[in-house]
């Protein structure tokens, strides 16, 4: 633990985390915090939204994390380009970035991020984060493929090489993030001794932990056409009630979500209730119905209501 003598002393930021679909970024902030704040599967492009994590060191400082959704060529309209520009909004709006490049990648996947990175102007700090150093020949491959990003760059970039779940590297990149931030009070300030997590509210992460088991659950394409609103949040001393709803684009959806005898949508349903219940700390209930909502993903009132524009 740091200390400081002053509150002019504290060093408070907001860190974006950003990088192409499955590259590692849930992963490396739910490391850091110590916590699930955001959905981590082996399925690419499970990140929406941008989700708010925080860490406070009382006395020294705080950064605010926003994992983003991975940056991907994204067709004219619909919900995959809404993600992408929820993505860019948040460099715009952050401090530091953090750049999250996975070894097995190559140089033209990541012109995309790169090409909008050279547009940004010098005094956005930016790391570059070389992920999952753990996987076989993960050295031999960042060798040659820093060589190309640093010369794609329009400056140089100080580089970092971590694997998140053996907590390899991580200290290291934190060190470098602390010293960029710049001195300033916190923008969530400690409360009756406790520091926030998260600035989400919990049924956002109720959401996210249905939609995680969508997508362990359910087939490779389907789980992308799944939104999930929790309608309803009855708070007790001993168990809590949530009602929510799962959306689908189509009605012919509805029966692979809910399964032969409803045997999917019950999977589904113990599954979350296991992780929800680890969040809230009590018993839950969980009532899960599946709706349609048809061409959701394309709509723009729906957009708007579960994937806003950034302010």
């Amino acid at each position: 633990m740091r200390n400081s003598e002053s509150k002019s002393n504290l060093r408070s930021g907001h860190v974006a985390l950003l990088g192409r679909p499955n590259v590692g970024k849930s992963t490396l902030l739910n490391k850091i915090l110590g916590e699930a704040v955001s959905i981590v599967t082996n399925k690419a492009q499970t990140t929406r939204d941008r989700v708010c994590g925080i860490l406070t060191e009382p006395g020294y400082g705080q950064i605010v994390f926003h994992d983003t959704p991975g940056i991907h060529r994204a067709k004219k309209g619909g919900v995959n380009e809404r993600m992408v520009e929820v993505a860019w909004q948040t460099v715009e709006d952050a401090d530091l970035v953090w750049y999250c490049i996975d070894p097995a990648s190559k140089l033209q996947a990541e012109k995309i991020i790169i090409d909008q990175l050279n547009q940004l102007g010098p005094e956005k700090k930016i790391a570059l984060i070389y992920t999952k150093m753990d996987l076989p020949k993960a050295k031999e491959k960042v060798t040659d493929l820093d060589n190309e990003i640093q010369k794609s760059l329009s400056r140089k970039i100080d580089q970092f090489q971590i694997a998140s779940r053996k907590n390899q590297g991580v200290g290291d990149l934190l060190g470098w993030t602390w010293e960029q931030l710049p001195f300033r009070s916190f923008d969530y300030p400690i409360e009756d001794g406790e520091a926030v997590l998260s600035n989400r509210p919990v049924r956002f992460f109720v959401a996210e932990l249905v939609r995680k088991q969508l997508f362990l659950q359910l087939g490779e394409e389907l789980p992308y056409s799944c939104a999930v609103e929790v309608q309803h949040y009855q708070e007790s001393e001993t168990m809590d009630r949530i009602e929510a709803v799962i959306y689908v684009e189509r009605e012919s959806q509805k029966p692979m979500v809910i399964g032969k005898g409803g045997e999917k949508i019950k999977m589904i349903g113990q599954k979350s209730r296991l992780e929800i219940e680890k969040l809230v700390g009590k018993k839950i209930f969980l009532g899960l119905k599946v709706k349609t909502k048809r061409n959701w993903t394309k709509d723009e009132e729906a957009l708007n209501q579960w994937y806003p524009r950034a302010i």
